[in-house]
C-alpha cells in the first residue's frame, strides 16, 4: 500500500443536505454574480462558468510561440499552492462576503460550521473512532476538497490577492507588428497552478538585437520576475496559503 501518507489528497465529506445547501445558497448564486460584475480575475480560468481549461494551455501556446516568432526575451516561471482549499482563510472570505452584502447570519453560519467541524478519518476499514478539530491556538483552515464552496472560497481569496496585486510590478506585454495593437497581463492561472512571465522592454518601433544588448535583457527579466513571484509569494502567504517549493 501507499505509505506516504503525507502525499495523500484530503477529501472532506460532509452531510449531503448540508453540502448542497451551501451550493445552492452561496456558492452558485453568488458566483454569478460576481461573474456578471466583473469581479474574477481575467487570468483566472478554473471553476468559473464558461471558463474551460484549454484556454489557459492555448494561452500558453500562443505566449510561446508569439516569442518565438518574434523573437522576444522572456522568462516565465509556475507555481502550485499547498492544498489550496484546506488553506483558506474564513475570516478573510467573511469580509469579502459582507461587502456584497451577504446576510451576516448566512456568513457566520458556514464559517462556524467549518471552523468546529471534527474530523474523522475513513478508511477502507470503517471509520475512526478518534477525531481531530481545530483550536483557538491551532485552527484549521478551508472548506476543504469536496464542499461545493471550496472552489468558490478559493476564487475569492485569489480575487483578494490580484486586487492587492502591485501594479508597478512588470508582466507580459505584446504588440502588433505595427504597433498599434498591444496586450498585457502577469499570467494565466488554473485554479491554483499558476504561471507569471515577464517580457523584455524594446525601445522604439525598430530595434537591432545585440550579444550585449540581448544579455542585459535577459538579466533584467530575470530580476523583474523574481520580484514578481516573491509578491505573489507573499500575497499566498498573508492568505494562509503556500507555495509547494518541491513541485
Amino acid at each position: 500500500g501507499e505509505f506516504k501518507i503525507h502525499r495523500f489528497r484530503i477529501i472532506r465529506l460532509v452531510e449531503t443536505d448540508f453540502n448542497q445547501s451551501l451550493g445552492m445558497l452561496l456558492a452558485r448564486p453568488m458566483g454569478h454574480s460576481l461573474e456578471d460584475t466583473n469581479e474574477y480575475p481575467d487570468m483566472q480560468y478554473g471553476s468559473r462558468d464558461g471558463q474551460m481549461t484549454l484556454s489557459a494551455v492555448l494561452n500558453k501556446v500562443l505566449t510561446f510561440d508569439i516569442v518565438r516568432l518574434q523573437k522576444i526575451v522572456m522568462a516565465t516561471e509556475e507555481n502550485d499552492a499547498v492544498g489550496c482549499y484546506d488553506r483558506v482563510m474564513q475570516q478573510k472570505v467573511s469580509l469579502y462576503l459582507q461587502r456584497m452584502g451577504l446576510a451576516l447570519a448566512l456568513i457566520t453560519c458556514v464559517c462556524r460550521t467549518f471552523d468546529e467541524t471534527r474530523h474523522y478519518i475513513k478508511t477502507a476499514y470503517g471509520l475512526s473512532k478518534s477525531y481531530y478539530e481545530g483550536t483557538k491556538d491551532v485552527p484549521l483552515f478551508g472548506a476543504g476538497q469536496g464542499t461545493t464552496v471550496g472552489p468558490f472560497f478559493w476564487l475569492l481569496i485569489f480575487s483578494i490577492m490580484m486586487e492587492a496585486f502591485d501594479p508597478t510590478l512588470k508582466g507580459m506585454i505584446f504588440k502588433s507588428p505595427c504597433h498599434a495593437i498591444s496586450t498585457a497581463r502577469y499570467g494565466d492561472a488554473f485554479v491554483d497552478d499558476t504561471k507569471f512571465g515577464v517580457t523584455a522592454e524594446y525601445p522604439g518601433e525598430y530595434f537591432e538585437p545585440t550579444k550585449e544588448a540581448t544579455l542585459v535583457q535577459v538579466q533584467q527579466v530575470l530580476v523583474d520576475l523574481t520580484q514578481l513571484s516573491q509578491h505573489y509569494e507573499k500575497l499566498l502567504y498573508t492568505s494562509g496559503g503556500a507555495l509547494n517549493i518541491k513541485k
